[in-house]
């Protein structure tokens, strides 16, 4: 009854965040996701759409495998 994979089914995600460069090898970041999930109406009369929303704390650290000069990306 609340599942999401009957006939048709999305998902949907956005997110957004900063990122702080330490040097040209090591970053840092840190940002918020959103993701929905639905079936888009598409199995209705027979199932409901109980679209699900996520929420979500990201954070990272980011090493460059080969380090440019001044950080710059060639």
């Amino acid at each position: 009854m609340w599942a999401q994979g009957q006939d048709f089914a999305f998902t949907l995600m956005m997110d957004s965040g900063v990122r702080y460069r330490i040097n040209p090898k090591y970053a840092i970041w840190a940002g918020v996701q959103w993701m929905h999930i639905s079936n888009l109406y598409m199995s209705e009369p027979r199932y409901l759409n109980y679209g699900i929303n996520v929420y979500g704390p990201m954070v990272g650290i980011d090493i460059s495998i080969r380090a440019h000069p001044l950080g710059r990306v060639q």
